[in-house]
């Protein structure tokens, strides 16, 4: 075998275990950046934080490219900052939670066109008016404003069954005060314990209100489940490097896998931790809460949560053969390749000798 043909059965073999992959690259069609103004708090950030006095109104700017030889339509959206299930702040519209106790809703204090038109290769400056109430606002309102491409989604293949459309957008957060520090302390209560199918995933979810215009940063949760009857723990969990939005609600799922739920009473107890920011009077001041709620589980809950959690681990079982197969795949290819190498050097230094003699 010449080294030509070597060459050619390692690509053809590399392609064959190739097949199927696909790599996708993030679309950068239009990039937006914030005109800070002076009364901008944190100069280095990239998202406004404005000292807005009482009653007072404001136009800030930010410049839109478009960065395609098409034209593009973005529409605008402003909503109120909200915490996601996984502890993160979400500053679009999203399926999160406001808080009841949200006094001031950003959406309200912001005024900026619906849709905007964007030509090729052009960049546009867009006027946002913003508004502080006439009343006095302790803490702080935050949000965002998000510039979504019209009829611009995206599909990419998750698996053979699932595909994931996305659509492309970006979100500049807005964050306003009254004053230089906020004095408003983050101040969290248990609603409910419940539970809850997330994601085809059984799951007993706290219920948990921030209800204070402040944030609660670096925060962490540690969860114990334990039967009512014999104090047992069943299931623990702790999460850290979290964030809980101002006025909003955090629903908190701890997911039960791989065991059988049975009926019954449960103790549920969770301890909270988290850290004020520079912007509040005593700089980064640690509270604490621990919250402790009993629950039942019926017949019927635990026979659905029970088949979900257990369906959990016969659900990785094939990826984890595909892992399996995949590394003895990559294994095999390379004694292939190997043994390759050493015939070819082998019949070069058989003819070699053959020449000599």
């Amino acid at each position: 075998m010449n080294f030509k043909r070597m060459i050619g059965l390692i690509v053809l073999i590399g392609n064959f275990f190739m097949v199927g992959v696909n790599v996708y690259a993030n679309d950068n069609t239009f990039s937006i950046q914030p005109i800070l103004p002076q009364n901008q708090i944190d100069k280095g950030n990239g998202y406004f934080h404005l000292k807005l006095g009482q009653g007072d109104t404001q136009v800030i700017y930010v410049d839109i490219k478009n960065n395609t030889d098409e034209k593009k339509t973005l529409r605008t959206s402003v909503e109120s900052a909200t915490t996601n299930i996984n502890g993160v702040v979400d500053y679009s519209k999203a399926n999160n939670r406001k808080d009841s106790s949200l006094a001031v809703d950003l959406a309200k204090q912001v005024k900026v066109d619906s849709d905007i038109e964007m030509e090729p290769k052009s960049t546009k400056r867009i006027p946002i008016e913003v508004s502080m109430p006439n009343e006095a606002v302790d803490g702080i309102v935050a949000g965002g404003i998000t510039f979504e491409q019209v009829n611009e989604v995206g599909e990419e293949s998750v698996d053979s069954h699932t595909k994931v459309k996305t659509k492309f957008s970006y979100v500049i957060a807005l964050m306003m005060q009254q004053e230089d520090n906020i004095h408003v302390l983050p101040e969290l209560s248990l609603e409910k314990i419940e539970t809850k199918v997330i994601n085809q995933k059984a799951s007993v979810t706290a219920v948990i209100r921030n209800v204070e215009p402040a944030y609660l940063n670096k925060m962490q949760i540690a969860v114990s489940i334990k039967r009512q009857s014999d104090g047992k723990e069943i299931y623990k969990k702790k999460k850290e490097r979290m964030q809980f939005a101002p006025n909003s609600v955090l629903e908190y799922p701890t997911f039960i896998e791989n065991q059988q739920i049975e009926p019954g009473k449960y103790r549920y107890t969770a301890n909270i931790k988290g850290e004020t920011n520079h912007l509040n009077a005593e700089k980064n001041q640690t509270l604490e809460w621990t919250f402790t709620e009993e629950f039942e589980i019926n017949k019927e809950e635990a026979k659905k949560l029970s088949k979900l959690s257990t369906n959990d681990s016969n659900n990785d079982q094939p990826t984890q053969l595909l892992y399996l197969f995949i590394a003895l795949t990559i294994l095999l290819l390379l004694i292939i390749i190997f043994y390759i190498i050493y015939r070819f050097v082998k019949n070069k230094k058989e003819n070699n000798k053959n020449k000599v003699k």
